[in-house]
């Protein structure tokens, strides 16, 4: 009975994300039919405490058909391993698989070890510190559409150093994304490089570009790099 319910307690959601009507904010453009496929990319190293918050989130506000999730282990801990199956068999309505590498890689050669696996008409490199809001991935997905010159597409955020907008005292993470939804009238802006925190790739242009470059290790930099070489390529990044 006890190990029954240390189970129960570890597979249950940790937060309970449910916004209220004037939290989600407008509704994203509509989408083409059929929708393009889509992975997320989330790697992680240990810290589970801190990914729990980001999976359910991608549970409760990522109604997308046939989204797959892939958790990409850089050689974590036994008990973080353990959450991860847990959370796998938890979630039997999202395609979950976790690519695991024995020792730690570092951010680069692991994200680089997703990308190649993927052969979605679009990947999310999400960091394993975020949550995100209702309308999310229909956003992202739409200013890419916008412009099949698009690489790249990245969010606004509270922390992504210069795309960056503060939330207002008193106010919670929901109603900042409903308020940037509802007030940013362009679907898009330029940027010479996107922050790597949660960024769309499309998948013609990692076939055109490559994946990140090794040279940067442990991480820092990579996506800079990236998004330089797609622009310097004809490339949008925005």
């Amino acid at each position: 009975m006890r190990a029954a319910s240390e189970a129960e307690a570890v597979t249950s959601r940790m937060i309970r994300l449910v916004p209220n009507a004037e939290e989600i904010g407008a509704s994203a453009e509509e989408l083409p039919t059929p929708l393009p496929s889509v992975e997320i990319l989330v790697p992680l190293h240990d810290e589970w405490q801190v990914l729990r918050p980001c999976l359910d989130s991608i549970v409760a506000f990522t109604p997308w058909p046939g989204l797959r999730l892939t958790l990409l282990d850089d050689g974590s801990d036994t008990f973080t391993q353990a959450r991860l199956a847990q959370f796998t068999a938890a979630t039997p309505q999202l395609a979950v698989r976790t690519l695991r590498n024995e020792r730690a890689l570092g951010f680069v050669q692991n994200a680089n070890r997703g990308l190649a696996a993927s052969d979605a008409d679009f990947v999310v490199l999400l960091n394993s510190d975020t949550i995100v809001t209702p309308g999310w991935l229909e956003r992202l997905v739409g200013a890419a559409l916008s412009d099949p010159r698009i690489a790249a597409a990245m969010p606004m955020s509270n922390q992504a150093s210069l795309h960056s907008q503060a939330i207002p005292m008193g106010w919670n993470l929901f109603q900042y994304a409903a308020a940037l939804g509802s007030k940013m009238k362009r679907t898009c802006f330029d940027v010479v490089t996107a922050s790597g925190f949660c960024l769309l790739l499309r998948r013609d242009a990692v076939r055109d570009v490559g994946v990140f470059d090794e040279i940067f290790g442990l991480g820092y930099g990579e996506e800079s790099d990236w998004c330089m070489r797609a622009r310097s390529r004809g490339w949008r990044v925005v």
